[in-house]
Parts: structure tokens; C-alpha cells; sequence
């Protein structure tokens, strides 16, 4: 149709220069033809929106036939990972078809605690462990860290993505994020000695060789059976390390009475 409408502004043009036809006709002639031009472009991009390629779209160019059954290709390489149709569904444009997901590359996502999150930079490689493949480890880079922190669970999220050509880890998989922070110097007491009350952490101090007192502390992070503390306490203090809790709630029972 575009072959024969560029014919038909071509004879407009010869006409008019030879004044048999009005510039007005011609300029309608031409509008014809910017009008098929314009259905053209919309009718290919909406080929190319239903995935045909250019290959099959060239062919109904050259054929001017449009086969009743077609292949729906995804843009990008991948699996299926769900389906939203049945056989004999009738669908329209804006229907989800399939889910198709390119599982080269995944992310695991880990939640750090806060104490924790000024250790975590961007770029960092992490070890990562999956039970279900028999604890199998593998190395991962940090591609992203929140700027906030959760109000509920008072934890950062990172995420780190991780190599998966052959295709061994599966979305949704349970994992282990291992990082490896640099090593510290912090004063740091047994959890055993940390009294937890009114939503403050305290510990008991010396005072005398044989009183101690309760004081506030503030705590950083945990390293199996022991915690950092960040500021309430001076190096060399000798504190209650067993039977604090004990201690404390004798204490005060003796302010009751």
C-alpha cells in the first residue's frame, strides 16, 4: 500500500507541475500517504510489542499473508517460572502470559543488624552457605545496602549477587551470609554479665571489695558468648560475670522491703 500511494504522490507532483491539478490535491495526495506511513510504524511496533522479530516481520512484508498461529518469544534469555494461561484461553494484549526470569545471575539478601551495618561496604565479597546443597559455599559481592534501618526488626538490608550459570541455586533458597569484618579492638564482657531492665542494659560494678553497683551501659555487637560495650564502662573494672541476673533481683527485693 505505501509502494502504491509514494506512486500516486509522484503522479500528483508530475500533474501539478503541469497544472493540470490543484496544490491542494497533491497535498491531499501526499497526506494520503504520510497516513499509511503512520498505520505502517504503528502496525511494526505492535509486532515488535507482541515479540515478533525483524526476520518475521520482513517475511509478512514480502508475503503480505499473516500466519493464524505464531510463536510468543521473549526478549531476554531465561526460564519459564510460571504460567497464567490454559489451552483455548483467549487472551488480549495486556494479558500476562508466562513469567520469565533470566536465573544467571541471583541475589541473596541478608539482614544485618545495626550494631553491625557500619562493617558492610558496597563491593565487599561475602561467603554465602546453602543447606540444601549440603552447605555448599560460594563467594558473592555486595551490589547493595539500605540507607534505612527496619523499625521493627532494628536490622540493615544487603544484597549480594552471585553467579549462577549452571543453574544449581534456585530462587527462595534458604542461605547463610558470612562477611568477613576486619578485626577490632573493643572492650568487650561476657553476656552473662548484662542485666536487662525497663528496656536498659546493665551491668554490676565493683565498688567496694565486697558492694557493687548497678550501671547503664551501652552494648554493640555479640561474638558468640560475648558483647562489645560501647560506652559505661572503662577498661579494668571488674564486673559480676556469673550469676548478675541472680544478683540483681536480690537487689531488689531489698529495695522492697
Amino acid at each position: 500500500l505505501i509502494g502504491l500511494k509514494t506512486k500516486a504522490v509522484e503522479r500528483a507532483k508530475l500533474l501539478f507541475e503541469a497544472d493540470v491539478i490543484s496544490k491542494a490535491e497533491m497535498l491531499r495526495v501526499e497526506n494520503e500517504l504520510d497516513a499509511v506511513k503512520a498505520d505502517y510504524r504503528a502496525s511494526r511496533d505492535q509486532l515488535i510489542v507482541l515479540g515478533m522479530n525483524e526476520k518475521a516481520i520482513e517475511k509478512i512484508e514480502t508475503s503480505g499473508q499473516i500466519n493464524s498461529f505464531g510463536d510468543v518469544t521473549s526478549r531476554f534469555d531465561g526460564i519459564i517460572i510460571s504460567r497464567a494461561i490454559n489451552v483455548g484461553q483467549i487472551v488480549n494484549l495486556q494479558d500476562n502470559l508466562f513469567h520469565v526470569a533470566d536465573l544467571s545471575k541471583l541475589w541473596a539478601v541478608a539482614n544485618i543488624p545495626e550494631q553491625q551495618a557500619s562493617f558492610i561496604q558496597k563491593d565487599e565479597i561475602v561467603s554465602i552457605e546453602i543447606p540444601a546443597l549440603d552447605n555448599k559455599k560460594i563467594e558473592a559481592k555486595i551490589i547493595f545496602e539500605d540507607s534505612i534501618v527496619d523499625p521493627q526488626t532494628r536490622t540493615v538490608m544487603v544484597r549480594a549477587e552471585l553467579d549462577n550459570h549452571d543453574l544449581l541455586f534456585k530462587p527462595d533458597m534458604l542461605t547463610s551470609m558470612y562477611i568477613r569484618s576486619k578485626k577490632i579492638s573493643k572492650l568487650a564482657i561476657p553476656i552473662s554479665s548484662v542485666v536487662r531492665e525497663n528496656d536498659r542494659n546493665y551491668v554490676l560494678v565493683q565498688n567496694t571489695p565486697k558492694t557493687f553497683r548497678l550501671r547503664e551501659v551501652e552494648l554493640g555487637i555479640r561474638d558468640g558468648n560475648l558483647i562489645s560495650i560501647l560506652s559505661g564502662l572503662t577498661e579494668g573494672e571488674t564486673v559480676v560475670t556469673d550469676g548478675a541476673f541472680h544478683l540483681n533481683s536480690e537487689r531488689k527485693k531489698k529495695e522492697l522491703e
